[in-house]
């Protein structure tokens, strides 16, 4: 059954894809497939990106966390270890959007509430710290943070700015910034 939902992104040219075959990923993406957008391979290169930062020092963030569903498959990674996980959302939806440059989106777009989503992410919870709010004003309060691991997912222009402004600087030696949906076209 995953093998049939796989071949939809599957590429008309023979190319490496490793998410069609490993066991590991296969399991944990069926548990988190109805919360999270996107193909496979998406969540196989936050996975293995994830998976490459725990031996790096600093801790965890994801910027818009929506239904909780990457959190999740991030926070395998950051169990057992002594890193920190900070979930950074408005869990009230999308901002109003600048209609020049986001064109896509709607106020409220993306909205699902914070409590639904704690509990969703209730097993990792003693060592994530909800930020709930706007961006920039949830970054308040960490400015001597440092991280291995950034998961960058807020839509909009200027949060993504924000969230650039904040992060790139904490990242430690070898600390990955990962945008959601990059290189991919908007729709």
């Amino acid at each position: 059954e995953l093998a049939q939902e796989y071949a939809r992104y599957a590429s008309p040219w023979p190319i490496f894809s490793p998410w069609a075959s490993d066991a590991d990923f296969l399991r944990q993406y069926s548990q988190v497939k109805g919360l999270i957008a996107g193909s496979p391979e998406r969540a196989y290169t936050l996975i293995s990106l994830a998976r490459y930062a725990k031996a790096v020092r600093g801790n965890f963030a994801e910027a818009g966390v929506f239904r909780g569903g990457s959190a999740v498959l991030v926070a395998q990674f950051v169990k057992d270890t002594d890193k920190k996980f900070y979930l950074f959302d408005s869990f009230q939806g999308l901002p109003k959007a600048d209609p020049k440059r986001d064109p896509h989106f709607r106020e409220g777009d993306f909205s699902e509430g914070a409590e639904t989503v704690k509990q969703r992410l209730s097993e990792f919870q003693a060592w994530m710290d909800f930020r709930e709010g706007w961006i920039p004003e949830t970054f308040d309060g960490l400015e001597s943070e440092r991280y291995a691991f950034a998961h960058v997912d807020v839509d909009l222009y200027q949060a993504t700015l924000d969230c650039c402004r904040y992060f790139y600087p904490r990242l430690t030696p070898g600390g990955i910034l990962l945008f959601d949906e990059y290189g991919f076209a908007s729709t």
